[in-house]
């Protein structure tokens, strides 16, 4: 019999009702019940703990691929990236650097519905979907992290995507 269960006298279930094959294994014979509710847990924590490694990393755990860095040719206000978006959970990522003070502005022209966010070098956040998804004063200098990726609102869609980067 095996516990199933916490406490003094935890249920049991026998292996042979799972699979006649198995040999009934009888715990609480050579077992306490407090040694039998360990096991039990241990079972369980390293049960969770192979899950766990198991289970594949989330977008923000490894980006999907690495960043492309956008370059302003000298007395330009505006620089133009381009990337493709190949399913759902695709994203398009690039950096620009940029001063406190100045007006940045981004267009995605795409082949399907998008959405845009900007991470700003304090790591704060701001995004929504659209053509132009940001377009503010800068509030600090340093590397503006620019993620596109298909609008969840829309349907699925794999294609290119041109970003245009206005700075002044």
């Amino acid at each position: 019999m095996i516990p199933l269960g916490f406490g003094a006298a935890p249920p049991l279930i026998s292996v042979q009702s799972l699979r006649e094959a198995f040999v009934i294994v009888d715990f609480s014979a050579s077992l306490s019940a407090g040694a039998c509710e360990a096991l039990w847990r241990a079972c369980g924590l390293a049960t969770l703990i192979t899950i766990a490694m198991l289970a594949p990393a989330s977008q923000a755990d490894a980006p999907s691929r690495p960043e492309t860095r956008i370059v302003f040719k000298h007395g330009a206000i505006q620089a133009v990236a381009h990337g493709t978006l190949t399913k759902i959970d695709d994203e398009a990522r690039f950096v620009v650097r940029a001063r406190s003070g100045q007006q940045m502005r981004l267009t995605v022209d795409a082949d399907g519905p998008t959405r845009g966010s900007v991470t700003f070098p304090n790591g704060e956040t701001v995004g929504s979907p659209g053509q132009i998804f940001f377009d503010d004063t800068l509030p600090a200098d340093g590397d503006y992290r620019i993620r596109i990726t298909e609008s969840p609102m829309g349907e699925s869609w794999d294609g290119k995507i041109t970003l245009r980067v206005r700075i002044k």
